[in-house]
């Protein structure tokens, strides 16, 4: 569930793959609301599937796999300022440089 007084931003990977299950997902959660109210924010990019979470103590960094894939089994947890820092750093790094968000992008998968 999203929150009204917390706002989002995340940066995808050109031509990611999801299901068809999203459009319904993201209706249930009212999404566009959130979107159209800027509580959140999309951009994206052609960069490396790096996953990264990040809130004012804590900042999870999840590096891609072999196969160049998100790897969410390994994951960096921290609260250690310095970490903190140098993820904020990095993810506003990337917004700077990505691009506007595109929804013709993202490669539906039907199963």
């Amino acid at each position: 569930m999203l929150h009204d007084d917390i706002e989002h931003r995340y940066i995808l990977q050109e031509n990611i793959t999801t299901t068809s299950e999203r459009e319904t997902i993201l209706k249930s959660v009212r999404w566009e609301k959130y979107v159209q109210e800027r509580k959140i924010q999309r951009k994206m990019c052609t960069c490396t599937p790096i996953t990264m979470v990040i809130n004012e103590k804590t900042a999870a960094l999840s590096l891609p796999n072999l196969n160049y894939s998100a790897d969410l089994e390994t994951v960096l947890l921290s609260e250690d300022e310095e970490f903190v820092r140098w993820c904020h750093n990095y993810f506003f790094t990337k917004w700077k440089v990505s691009k506007g968000f595109d929804e013709k992008l993202i490669q539906v998968l039907d199963y």
